[in-house]
This record gives C-alpha cells, structure tokens and sequence, in this order.
C-alpha cells in the first residue's frame, strides 16, 4: 500500500502505478519507491482513491446482498460502500421489512434517510448515528425506526434543521417488552416533526431532545408515552424549546415528563394552530417537572388519565384536566387560564402552592379549584403572590376546600376580585377555609362566599385587606360557619 511520510509518497507492498509516460512501476515485495515532483501528484491521486474508495457520496439503497441486515455490511448496499457522509442520500426498501429491519449496527452520519412503506430499522445497542450535516437534513421515514438500547445507551443525532415526514413510527425502545431505558434523540438543531409517531419510553439521562435540540411538533406529529410503568422523559433545548401544534399524550398507563431542566418551554400554538396534551386511561400521567413552562393550547385528561407538577407554570392556556399540583410544590398562573376542568392544590405535609404572576392572572372556564384533597388531610394549601401584590379575577370558577392561618387564599399579596359568577366556598366539615387579601385594594366580592357541609369560612383582615361585598353574598348553609378573625 501507499503512505506519505516526510512530504514523500511512500509505496509498499506491490503498489501498482502509472508514470507521466504511461510506464507501469510496481514495486517489489522488499522495495520502496520515494517519489517526488509529478511522480508525487501522481501517486496522490492514487493514494487519494485508494483512501477515499470507501467513502460513502450521494445516493445509496440497500439491497442486503449478505443477507446478515447489517448496516455495516459495504455489499449489503448498491455502491459496495458503507454509507457514513454527511452528504449520503440512503434509501431503504425491500427486501428490508418491519420483522426483518436492517440492523445499524455502527454509528453513521446521513444527510438523508427515506424508509420506505412497510421497511424497519433498528438503531443498535450502543450506536449514536446522525440524521443531517449541521445546517439540513431529512428524515423520510414511512416505515419504523426502533431505537434500541441493550445498556450502553443508544441514540439518533439531529442535526441541523431536519425535517421528519413520511407517515412512520419512531419506537423510542422495543414495543414487546420493556427493557433498558437509555433511548434518546438529541444532537444540535431542530427536529420538526410532521406526521410521525414518536412513541416508547426513556429515562431522564436519555431524553427526547437531550437538552440540546428543538422539537416542533406539527399538526400531525404525534409524541406519545405508551408503555405502561414507563416514563418518555421530553426535554428540549432552551432557545427553542417545544412547539407543539399536533398531540403529546400519556395512555397505556405511561407517564409523559415534560422537563423544563434546561430551559426550554412548552408552547402550544404556533400562532395560527393549537397542539394538545392528553392524559388518557387509567395510570395515564403527564408530569410537569424541572419548572416545565407550559403556554397555550389546550391540556385534558380523560378515562383515569392525570396531570401532576412539582413545578412549573401555566400560561394562556385551557386547562380541560384533572391537574395536581404535588406535595410542597409550586406552580404559577400566567394570563388567562381557561379552567374547565379541576386543578387540586395537594399538601402532605410541606406546603403546597398555586402562584398567582405578578401581572394578574383571570380565571374563568367554570372549572373547579380545590385546597387540600378530600378526606382532609394536611392543610398547608394556599393561593399567592411571589411577595409582590397582584390581582386574582375568578369570572366563574368554585374556589373550595380548606387551608390555614399560614397557607391561605390571598396569603396577605392578592388582591381577589370574585365576580359575579364565582364561587368561594368553605365545604370540608371541621375545616377551615382561610381567606386574607392584600392591604392595597382588598377584596371585592360581587359573587358567592359561602360556608357549607360543616366548613369554616375564615375572613381575616391580619393584613389590613378590607372585605367590599357591594353586590355579592356570604353566607352559611346548613351547619356551616362564616366569620371574621382580624
């Protein structure tokens, strides 16, 4: 074979090469050849296709020659070269199938990839290939793409801006049986999803989006935690975060983390469509965690399905869910907030928070807020402001439960204003529900404060806030209480 050493080529082995007059050299078994000057150009360029003979350029289809569905395999391909450029175009079609996938069995780089209807491909334990050459790229996947890990972690790369089309499934782990988790897809750039379905489980060192990425969910992209006991952990980067227009969902008993660790937001509009997050089936989570920014769109729940947080903000958005807010957690309402369905302030013991933004938020919806779960239990439950006053407008929800002296409605920083429509009720027998408004324009109440079912509606002016019912009602039905304590 041919080396260069010291500016000079030198050849080895029975190295066959062609002169500028055409002479054919080929060096002995023992003998080396320096050349320099033309001879050197020319055996440059035969250096240069013996090194680059097996570089993978332009398009590339399998046709598994082999017959072992290895990727790896040069003549399992219609070049006899492995594609691994970032400036290959790879097809595959039959004979691959979904039963029978071709197996990446070594970590490439593509700049596009189309699977063709009905063709699999398994990502293999411990490979890291990529889609894209930093600035574009495609993946055009109408079959199924299973990323596999056996334990030593294994993960699709985007990047630059890839486009992913094609109708397909994307298996983030195997779908017969759970086993490792280390499934991810991350890298740099931007994965726009246009009408797949990314779907399986992971772990929270192996997400989908790694920190690293962007993910655009379009309006028939589909991201959905379907594995049950099993966690698919979303974690995008912080300049793009996700935008969500199509569906993310939890069923099958999954649980759908929706990570804000890095930064990144959940937004569920593009500005012309609204994405959904569901939880639906019993055992069916979707969880808010690492101050996960959820914006827009709508959230629902259904069939035993729940939402839970231990951080995070709401923001403009329609709330259609049964939504928990965890032990000693806190949460932020942002805007308007749409509430239909129930959110549950849940102490056990440590304190439990729903944060009004220092902008104001309005709640409206007809939907239903409750202090503390039922039976009672602890009663650390309070709504506020991060220390700064602002103003809480409930246009028709019920605000119901029981808190105390510490942990309560107001939290001595709202200013509440219950219109009309809306509801405060104290209905926990034996419990007290504490209200206590801001000193700057108390509380207005044109609405209905009420004590019911043994419930002990507590109005405090500890912090100077008044109590204006001028058009609204307090009263107590049956054996329950309403009173001051100043």
């Amino acid at each position: 074979m041919s080396t260069i050493q010291n500016g000079k080529v030198v050849l080895g082995v029975d190295t066959l090469l062609k002169t500028k007059n055409g002479a054919a050299v080929k060096t002995g078994l023992s003998k080396r050849h320096n050349l320099t000057g033309k001879q050197l150009c020319t055996a440059c360029v035969v250096g240069l296709f013996v090194a680059t003979g097996a570089a993978s350029v332009g398009a590339q289809t399998w046709t598994n020659v082999s017959l072992d569905n290895n990727w790896g395999t040069a003549t399992n391909w219609s070049t006899n070269t492995v594609p691994n450029s970032a400036t290959a175009t790879v097809t595959i079609g039959s004979p691959a199938t979904i039963a029978s996938p071709v197996q990446d069995n070594v970590s490439v780089t593509v700049l596009s990839l189309t699977l063709n209807s009905g063709s699999g491909l398994v990502i293999d334990n411990g490979t890291h290939s990529t889609i894209g050459n930093g600035t574009t790229g495609t993946l055009a996947n109408s079959g199924v793409i299973t990323i596999d890990d056996a334990g030593n972690g294994t993960q699709l790369n985007i990047s630059g801006a890839v486009t992913l089309n094609g109708d397909g499934t994307i298996n983030l782990g195997q779908t017969s049986s759970v086993s490792n988790t280390n499934n991810g897809m991350s890298g740099s750039g931007t994965l726009t999803n246009v009408n797949n379905i990314i779907q399986g489980y992971n772990n929270y060192g192996w997400t989908l989006g790694g920190n690293s990425i962007g993910i655009v969910n379009q309006t028939g992209g589909k991201i959905i935690a379907n594995t049950s006991g099993q966690s698919l952990w979303v974690d995008p980067n912080s300049a793009s975060g996700v935008v969500n227009t199509g569906l993310m969902e939890a069923t099958n008993g999954g649980n759908l983390v929706l990570d804000g660790n890095g930064g990144g937001a959940f937004v569920n509009t593009d500005g012309t469509n609204s994405g959904t997050i569901s939880a639906v089936g019993t055992g069916s989570t979707v969880t808010l965690t690492g101050g996960a920014a959820l914006s827009n769109g709508t959230l629902s729940s259904s069939g035993g399905g729940a939402f839970y947080a231990d951080s995070g903000s709401l923001a403009n958005l329609t709330n259609a869910a049964t939504f928990n807010i965890d032990n000693s957690a806190t949460v932020t309402l942002i805007g308007t907030i749409n509430n239909t369905g129930t959110i549950n302030v849940n102490d056990a013991g440590n304190g439990t928070r729903l944060i009004i933004d220092s902008a104001g938020v309005t709640l409206k919806g007809g939907g239903t807020i409750n202090l503390g779960v039922q039976p009672a239990a602890n009663t650390n439950n309070a709504i506020g402001s991060n220390n700064t006053v602002s103003v809480f407008t409930n246009i028709n929800n019920t605000i119901q439960g029981y808190n105390n002296i510490s942990y309560t409605l107001g939290s001595n920083n709202l200013d509440i204003v219950n219109q009309a429509s809306g509801t405060i009720d104290a209905n926990t027998v034996g419990q007290q529900l504490w209200v206590d408004p801001s000193a700057d324009k108390g509380m207005v109440n044109a609405g209905l404060m009420e004590a019911t079912k043994g419930g002990n509606l507590v109005l405090t002016g500890n912090g100077g806030g008044a109590f204006n019912n001028t058009g609204g009602t307090i009263l107590a039905t049956g054996s329950g209480t309403a009173g001051s304590n100043t």
